[in-house]
């Protein structure tokens, strides 16, 4: 088991791996019917499959427009998803289409501040994927990137929580990554996907607690909730 060095996506990485995520869910959304585009995101259940493609949409449309999120990012997206609540899936993917080249233009022009955009469309990919039952794309850059985005902020809030490192082995890549500071008291193992997935909060806490654990996890469940826990469990 080697130490885990991140891939240090460059700036290029960073817009071509949203770019090819927009591919892929422009794919997924393509020609659904109103009935699936109505319905619940596990993952996300105060959205419906079009509230997300709406979500995904402002991200990248309203800056392009040269509407940038202020202080409130939260009012910044209400305000975007309620402008945009009379449109289709069609309409959403159309605007996002239209807007993305310019976005990932951003997104390169950026880097690593916007590394958090492509965490974001990777999450909310497969997020749709389960919604509609087609899995698939799961060693993609987006996910590795996105993964990269939460072990760091893993360790941010383990520090904030003062407890000791964990120790993440990522199966698949026969790596591991020290998250925090000190020696770790619990080792979470999985390969890169279970992981990015439960780190990104799309596991209940009582799938995080069955995760495959060295040590008490109990300890670490606020540490490892960056938003509530799902209350079902989600099963990919």
């Amino acid at each position: 088991m080697s130490l885990y060095v991140p891939d240090m996506a460059t700036p290029q990485d960073l817009a071509t791996a949203y770019r090819d995520t927009r591919g892929r869910i422009t794919e997924l959304c393509q020609g659904i019917s109103p009935d699936v585009a109505s319905s619940r995101v596990p993952a996300t259940p105060d959205w419906s499959v079009r509230d997300l493609v709406s979500h995904l949409t402002v991200i990248a449309a309203e800056p392009v427009a040269g509407n940038l999120p202020g202080n409130d990012q939260q009012a910044w997206m209400d305000e975007g998803m309620a402008r945009r609540r009379e449109a289709s899936v069609a309409d959403l993917l159309t605007e996002w289409n239209e807007a993305g080249p310019a976005f990932e233009g951003i997104i390169e022009s950026m880097g690593e501040a916007l590394r958090n955009v492509v965490y974001d469309v990777a999450v909310h990919e497969h997020d749709l994927r389960h919604a509609l039952g087609r899995p698939g794309a799961r060693d993609t850059p987006a996910v590795q990137i996105g993964l990269e985005a939460l072990l760091d902020q893993l360790g941010d809030r383990v520090r904030e929580h003062e407890l000791a490192a964990v120790r993440v082995r990522i199966d698949d890549a026969e790596e591991e990554v020290v998250c925090g500071d000190g020696n770790p008291s619990v080792t979470l193992a999985g390969d890169r996907f279970e992981l990015f997935r439960l780190l990104a909060n799309r596991r209940s806490r009582n799938q995080v607690l069955s995760a495959r654990w060295t040590g008490d996890p109990e300890r670490y469940l606020g540490a490892l909730e960056a938003m509530p826990y799902p209350e079902q469990d989600i099963d990919e």
